[in-house]
């Protein structure tokens, strides 16, 4: 259904809620304000899994956390006259729940967080198979006053959860219908995840988009920033979504970054091309040595230097060699040393260097 919530880590935090909530914890999610869609039904088809009986409710101005639940929860009884959290907890009918408490802000917030540190200090007296338990997700700045975590309540904070591994498998996922070359995929893939990090909502956007796009998405991400408000005006922050932390390491959101650094954007550019692209030209050059090899001998003077193994030609050479011996590959192989070049001053390859032919077809077939 969310295939991102199957990933290894957004998989991994969903399970350890799963895991509190089956030994009778109540949970509450601190989240940031731009968060990954989904979470609330995979949660509910995970507890409807274990047969607890999954209600969500979102919260009125008008009611006490309690009268709200005595009137959702205990309707058929004319018992009940008292506003009591034992007797809530001790009624038969409020047994084997699972309340998803939606919606929260600042305002509903301040009467429900008493109630929960109450109501989690009076599940001690409940076995756990017979709690009804409470997954609050707290977002934006409401995430920032999360209540006192206890022996019955946990916090789940959604900060590092993501991996890179997790975003390139993602990001792979969303391109899993184009018709690119395998390796043009991946090129695509680890960019879509380089930049979007920790944020599935801008991965699905990027690999929406055209592939210049993609290797060139100032302007997309610009308009991303402005749509989440993101302005140097305020630093990078969590409990807004721009700042997170990815494999132990707190990076800023490329949305942010656009709207103030572009130069930090074409680093995280250049890492995806330079990790997909440098194994490409080194395939290549070795095709082309495949191609040359019964061709020519050793040693070979170039200047100065006396090559006395032809599999120690580098790109330079390579192509200095085939020019030199009016070679057919030499167009290729001085197509490649350019792009190698680039690289390794830290350029970024524009689309049409990024997509060459010469990177991703066989050379010693050509």
């Amino acid at each position: 259904m969310y295939p991102f919530w199957s990933l290894p880590g957004p998989g991994s935090f969903v399970e350890s809620i799963i895991d509190d909530v089956r030994v009778g914890k109540n949970v509450v999610l601190r989240l940031p304000q731009f968060q990954p869609p989904g979470l609330e039904a995979v949660l509910r088809q995970k507890v409807s899994e274990e047969s607890w009986c999954w209600h969500p409710l979102r919260t009125t101005e008008h009611q006490l956390p309690l009268a709200e639940l005595q009137d959702r929860f205990q309707q058929s009884s004319t018992r009940y006259k008292r506003r009591d959290i034992q007797q809530l907890l001790d009624s038969s009918d409020f047994e084997g729940n699972v309340i998803w408490l939606g919606g929260i802000g600042g305002a509903e917030w301040v009467r429900w967080k008493p109630f929960i540190e109450e109501y989690q200090h009076a599940c001690r007296n409940k076995p756990e198979s017979r709690r009804s338990l409470f997954i609050i997700p707290l977002s934006g700045e409401v995430a920032q006053h999360p209540p006192n975590q206890e022996i019955t309540l946990t916090i789940h904070s959604w900060c590092g959860s993501v991996s890179e591994l997790d975003m390139i498998f993602y990001a792979t996922l969303l391109l899993k219908g184009s018709r690119l070359a395998e390796k043009q995929k991946l090129l695509l893939a680890t960019t879509v995840a380089k930049l979007s990090l920790w944020d599935p909502n801008m991965a699905e956007r990027l690999a929406r988009s055209q592939i210049n796009e993609i290797l060139s998405p100032i302007g997309l991400l610009r308009k991303i920033a402005e749509e989440r408000t993101w302005t140097d005006e305020r630093a990078p922050n969590w409990q807004d979504g721009s700042l997170n932390r990815v494999d132990g390491i707190e990076q800023v959101h490329s949305a942010y970054l656009a709207a103030t650094d572009s130069k930090a954007v074409d680093a995280r550019i250049w890492s995806a091309q330079i990790s997909v692209i440098f194994p490409l030209l080194e395939e290549q050059r070795r095709n082309i040595l495949l191609r040359i090899q019964n061709q020519h001998q050793v040693p070979i003077k170039m200047g100065e230097t006396i090559i006395d193994n032809l599999w120690d030609l580098e790109l330079g050479q390579l192509a200095y060699f085939l020019k030199y011996n009016k070679h057919p590959l030499y167009p290729s192989a001085a197509r490649l040393h350019r792009i190698r070049n680039s690289l390794a001053h830290l350029e970024n390859l524009p689309p049409e260097e990024a997509f060459a032919r010469e990177l991703y077809v066989p050379l010693s077939s050509a």
